[in-house]
């Protein structure tokens, strides 16, 4: 996976950096610009950064202020440049620290110029379920079952459809005291996506499990149904009426907001009923017989950046294979017995990206009466992103104004747990008070294959003097903060790192725990 990031640096395998490569980058420089220019934006000046939750409050004020930039929202894939960036990502504006407008089916979420739509109740992309029966004295019964629902928060608006509802939306937003000479409309950018399904206890096994994507503001969630559920189930699907389906879906999705300079994170929770969801999108239904076994699957969460999944199942001899693309899909094997709790069906997959510099990454599993029948498989999940802050100081570690003389360049080495994977690397410039993010592998991990490491070095020019820095950064690190003192050394310190009340940075660190946890 090659992501351009905040400052358009792209990782990239180590060893490939040639000068016919270098040729080939610069000439595809003019596509990059001209996928950016639709969302090309100027980010709001904010002079400081306010944060809050529930119990305290946060201000940086120091001189010069303390500007986090805004977390970048996917513009677009580009799947037919398999050797370049696979997407391409542009900073917008935040929304405005305001109650977002309801129009229909969406909610409006003003900023600058721009507003930002979420769907006003999870939209469904598809329901499906199995249902298993047996013959008991004669009498044939359901007896249990399993079903995946899957969700977004997002809707599928193309530019033909926002522009139908552009007027709409002017005339709501004017409405509620919001105007700008030209309205810009996009999804909102997503910091974090939480979803959740309740159903009633009696319907369930155990808890469905789910999985959430932050880019598509998508979940999926597979249930194992009791004999109560799966006839439940059942008796909706077969007469054709999902919405009498008893449940519930929620998403929490964080995001940031600004208000007169100030930067927050703030929370919203969209929920609806399960029967909405599941009669909104195509929904499938079939009934096995459990003389004849339990049916056991692998759903695969599509993505743009996942190029194939090679699928394997075994049971005893019995093994079944399938590849699945970018659009994701599930893998079905029918266990041929009646003693479950025996039994069991090993599964394993190897992943291939789209991008050639990312490895192929194995990953394995196994589906049991323990453990479930039915297991989710998201590729696009293995990820991690750093984002790397910036700061030059004082000899006391207080902030100073740049002269524009200095030279920060920052280069992370990815190395992967497998001793025969590819190393790969990214440069970036680094800048006073900005942030950079660089995306990185962030596969399923075993102790028999250990786990990669990473490294983050800084080389950097102050006045006349020169220095090489360098960190491992931690499983755990999701931000770094990186002091340039005055002899061009580096300090670095992360959301892992023990802070000091003395610490002069001490309201910057609060601020990105605040920001990016």
């Amino acid at each position: 996976m090659r992501w351009v990031d905040r400052v358009g640096a792209a990782l990239t395998p180590e060893r490939k950096r040639t000068t016919e490569a270098e040729t080939a980058r610069k000439a595809r420089q003019p596509t990059v610009a001209m996928a950016r220019q639709p969302l090309a934006a100027t980010p709001t000046v904010a002079h400081a950064v306010y944060l809050s939750s529930p119990v305290k409050q946060l201000r940086i004020a120091t001189a010069p202020a303390v500007r986090l930039p805004l977390k970048p929202v996917l513009a677009s894939y580009l799947k037919d440049r398999p050797h370049f960036q696979i997407g391409v990502v542009a900073n917008v504006p935040p929304p405005r620290r305001v109650d977002p407008v309801l129009v229909g089916d969406v909610m409006l979420f003003p900023g600058d110029g721009h507003a930002m739509y979420l769907a006003a109740n999870p939209v469904g992309i598809g329901t499906s379920a199995t249902t298993r029966s047996e013959e008991v004295d004669g009498t044939v019964r359901t007896t249990g079952g399993d079903a995946t629902v899957s969700c977004t928060v997002l809707p599928a608006l193309g530019p033909a459809e926002v522009a139908t509802r552009r007027d709409a939306w002017v005339a709501a937003l004017g409405s509620a005291g919001h105007t700008a000479q030209g309205w810009r409309f996009q999804p909102l950018n997503l910091r974090s996506v939480r979803a959740s399904l309740t159903l009633p206890a009696d319907h369930v096994v155990r808890d469905p499990t789910s999985s959430a994507g932050s880019d598509t503001a998508d979940g999926v969630f597979v249930v194992e149904l009791t004999a109560r559920g799966a006839q439940a189930w059942e008796q909706a699907l077969t007469e054709g009426q999902p919405q009498d389906l008893v449940g519930s879906v929620q998403f929490e999705v964080s995001y940031a907001a600004e208000l007169d300079g100030e930067l927050r994170t703030q929370q919203h929770t969209v929920s609806g009923a399960l029967g909405d969801v599941a009669s909104g999108a195509p929904v499938d239904h079939r009934t096995v017989r459990a003389e004849v076994g339990v049916p056991a699957r692998l759903l695969v969460r599509g993505h743009p950046t996942i190029d194939r999944v090679a699928i394997t199942l075994h049971a005893g001899d019995d093994v079944e294979t399938a590849v699945i693309g970018p659009d994701g899909g599930e893998v079905t094997m029918t266990l041929a017995t009646t003693q479950t709790a025996v039994e069991e069906i090993r599964w394993s997959a190897e992943v291939a990206f789209t991008s050639a510099a990312w490895p192929t990454i194995a990953t394995s599993g196994v589906l049991s009466d323990a453990r479930g029948w039915s297991a989710i498989l998201a590729p696009a999940t293995w990820t991690r992103t750093i984002d790397v802050m910036t700061v030059l100081v004082d000899a006391a570690g207080r902030t100073v104004t740049p002269d524009g003389a200095e030279v920060v360049s920052g280069s992370l080495r990815y190395r992967p747990a497998d001793p025969l994977g590819r190393t790969l690397h990214t440069s970036f410039e680094g800048r006073h008070q900005q942030m950079s993010a660089v995306v990185v592998p962030d596969p399923p991990t075993s102790p028999e294959t250990g786990t990669a490491s990473v490294e983050l070095s800084m080389m950097v020019l102050r006045g006349d003097r020169q220095s090489m820095s360098s960190t491992e950064i931690g499983p755990d690190d999701r931000w770094v903060l990186a002091r340039v003192r005055p002899d061009a050394s580096v300090d670095f310190s992360t959301n892992t790192t023990p802070g000091s009340e003395r610490d002069p940075l001490r309201e910057t660190r609060l601020a990105l725990q605040e920001l990016f946890g």
